[in-house]
């Protein structure tokens, strides 16, 4: 029982210094300073991602316009059906990832709505087990539905996002971790959110795949309220993590640059950026209420309070202390970044 207590008292404090650094984080992001002390460029950046926004509207409007059309003339009863031709590309970096990922693309086929309009990009950054060849293989065998494209990319992952989505051809990019797994119909959710006028970009609710522990027994305790303050953060700060499935328009990602050019923090940063430029908008990052679930591996091997006072310790060091994020990197992996 005391266990338990320990367990909720730790978190409870290490969720609200979570939430005081993110607040100081929310004060402090580089697109604040920025705007503080390069009015002009940041000016400038807003106003891409305002045209950015305008573009994939009208766009939105072309397509369903199109389908609306084509489903008349073919005297079809499913004449709502616009969304189908809105593409979507999920871009998924692998480093020595075998073990996940064959069974993460069966997961993510049986959860889409249609193979139709989606593609599945697979980045390899380099990984020293078989992920290629074992993607290859599963192709050449056509054991899956979904159009999967498989390229190499330089090391790190936000090298890999980026050529992920360099080598997208979607109206959407949906980002995914390989051991997260997405809900039913993600796709058409995902549409309905890049729909919205006032949304900038999205990402699903934070949840932890209870099956990823072998028994009830070695369930980590404190998973619940982990998930409570991490979807409370992204809601109400909007600021979700890469663990969550960012997704976004493909004219706003090259709006706003991409992802940063970092070994870590990467996903943490371009959230920011995204969170900055809805503030300045007056528009939204949307939250889905349906969940990703994270696999809970990192839990299980290093316990929901080592891993989660990590976690906290790493954003404060970037966003507060201002480290690099080769030395963040360092500290997490205990190795340096590998040039490329």
């Amino acid at each position: 029982m005391w266990h338990a207590w320990l367990v909720r008292g730790s978190l409870l404090l290490a969720g609200l210094g979570t939430g005081l650094s993110l607040l100081l984080s929310a004060m402090y992001s580089s697109q604040c300073r920025k705007r503080r002390d390069h009015p002009k460029e940041f000016a400038a950046e807003v106003e891409r991602v305002r045209t950015a926004l305008q573009s994939q509207q009208d766009r939105w409007k072309k397509l369903s316009a199109a389908a609306a059309a084509a489903a008349a003339a073919a005297h079809s009863s499913h004449s709502n059906n616009s969304s189908m031709s809105i593409r979507i590309s999920v871009v998924v970096p692998a480093y020595n990832e075998r073990a996940k990922l064959l069974e993460a693309l069966a997961v993510c086929e049986k959860m889409v709505s249609s193979v139709d309009d989606i593609e599945f990009i697979i980045v390899d950054p380099g990984s020293s087990d078989d992920t290629f060849d074992a993607v290859t293989e599963a192709m050449a065998s056509k054991r899956f539905q979904l159009p999967i494209k498989l390229i190499r990319s330089a090391s790190g992952r936000a090298a890999a996002l980026n050529a992920g989505a360099d080598a997208a051809t979607g109206d959407i990019l949906l980002f995914l971790h390989a051991d997260t797994t997405l809900p039913a119909s993600f796709d058409e959710l995902i549409r309905d959110t890049v729909r919205a006028h006032d949304v900038v970009s999205g990402a699903f609710s934070f949840s932890i795949d209870r099956s990823s522990f072998s028994s009830a027994a070695s369930t980590p305790r404190g998973l619940a309220l982990l998930e409570w303050f991490t979807n409370r953060r992204a809601r109400k700060l909007m600021l979700p993590y890469g663990d969550q499935a960012m997704f976004m328009s493909t004219t706003v990602f090259r709006a706003v640059g991409g992802f940063p050019a970092m070994p870590m923090m990467e996903d943490f940063e371009l959230s920011r950026i995204l969170r900055d430029h809805a503030r300045a908008l007056q528009r939204r990052v949307h939250i889905v209420s349906q969940p990703a679930l994270c696999s809970g591996r990192r839990w299980q091997n290093n316990g929901v309070l080592w891993n989660t006072f990590l976690n906290h310790y790493f954003v404060f060091s970037y966003a507060i202390l201002h480290k690099p994020a080769d030395q963040i990197f360092q500290a997490y992996y205990g190795r340096p970044v590998a040039k490329s």
